[in-house]
């Protein structure tokens, strides 16, 4: 019997398990190894699609890294100019935060959906990844500059004592900044400005009051807006002052909100201090500034001292505690974690 070839043409019958894999050459220079899942994760934590790159899909990585970056930037801009605040930020946080997981899932995914495929591709080169974190920083840098300073959120930490009960020494807070907080200011809310004669720093207080506002202070501590005394009941007994000697008493203070011709009003907290002359006389604002005050009401270097605050030098409006501070020796209050920093709207009232 003679043995001849199989005939090249006919069709195989085997199943598409036992045929042999035939994978495409590696760079001998090269390692080749499984990529790792924990490996994977971190490299997308590091930077998004740097984890793609390992697994040896650098178009995916590339792609991810567009889309995360060009849709984190229209929300943040979207957020801030349109809708600024607490809870636009944690939206924009969360949307990124899931598609960093979605990221890290899919590269995982990808690297283990072959095993032969996976095992044959050689990991990148060291410059290689040096070269994807270097663009990715660059490109991010340029989004960034895209931009404007008024449309992000920023943080700031606060390093005194005028702005007790609600802002505690050490505490960090982020501040929603856009240029809508300039066209319509809203009193109540707790600002962040700079000074003229001290650029370099940047001051929070309470805005009492708008342009052409009237206030008037009186010896028992009482404060007038536009010939109105404005309403402060006892939020609590008196109590002494920790570390600094003294007694004081918090207030729940409420303020029109907006402007006159706005309905609704809000309430904050103030802290007054017994035994100190309150009698700063009247004050009326001029166009194109407001009137602060610092919530510790007879601690504060605030408009009866400085004078009133140019619109034009406002950076934002405080948000929220992200971080309590524990205030020297008042203590860390935990509970004040995430503490929303605006001004609670008196029940009935709508605030514009």
């Amino acid at each position: 019997m003679t043995a001849s070839a199989p005939d090249s043409r006919s069709s195989d019958s085997r199943s598409p398990e036992s045929r042999p894999t035939v994978s495409r050459p590696a760079d001998p220079r090269l390692p080749v190894r499984p990529r790792r899942a924990w490996v994977i994760v971190l490299l997308t934590i590091l930077a998004p699609g740097l984890g793609h790159l390992h697994a040896g899909y650098w178009r995916f990585g590339i792609a991810n890294w567009v889309v995360m970056a060009g849709t984190g930037l229209g929300l943040a801009l979207a957020f801030h100019l349109v809708w600024p605040g607490a809870l636009a930020f944690s939206l924009w946080f969360g949307f990124n935060l899931l598609v960093l997981l979605v990221a890290m899932t899919g590269a995982v995914r990808l690297a283990r959906r072959d095993h032969r495929l996976r095992a044959d591709r050689p990991l990148p080169r060291p410059w290689q990844y040096g070269a994807f974190i270097l663009g990715a920083l660059a490109a991010g840098f340029a989004l960034a500059q895209m931009a404007p300073p008024s449309a992000v959120i920023e943080a700031f930490s606060i390093p005194t004592r005028s702005g007790l009960p609600n802002l505690v020494p050490g505490d960090r807070i982020l501040a929603a900044k856009s240029p809508a907080h300039r066209a319509v200011l809203r009193r109540g809310d707790l600002i962040l400005y700079a000074m003229p004669a001290d650029p370099e720093a940047t001051f929070i207080h309470r805005l009492i009051g708008l342009p052409g506002d009237v206030l008037a202070f009186t010896a028992d501590g009482h404060l007038t807006l536009n010939g109105g005394p404005l309403l402060a009941q006892p939020a609590g007994p008196p109590a002494e002052a920790a570390g600094l000697g003294g007694r004081y008493q918090l207030f729940r203070e409420t303020l029109p909100g907006g402007d006159d011709a706005a309905p609704g009003s809000v309430t904050y907290l103030i802290r007054r201090s017994e035994g100190v002359a309150r009698d700063h006389g009247s004050f009326t604002v001029p166009e194109g500034h407001v009137f602060v005050l610092g919530d510790n009401r007879d601690n504060a270097m605030d408009s009866r001292v400085m004078g009133p605050v140019a619109i034009g030098d406002i950076v934002g409006i405080a948000s929220f505690v992200y971080w309590p501070g524990d205030g020297g020796d008042l203590g860390r209050d935990w509970s004040r974690l995430g503490r929303s920093l605006l001004p609670e709207l008196e029940a009935g009232a709508a605030v514009p």
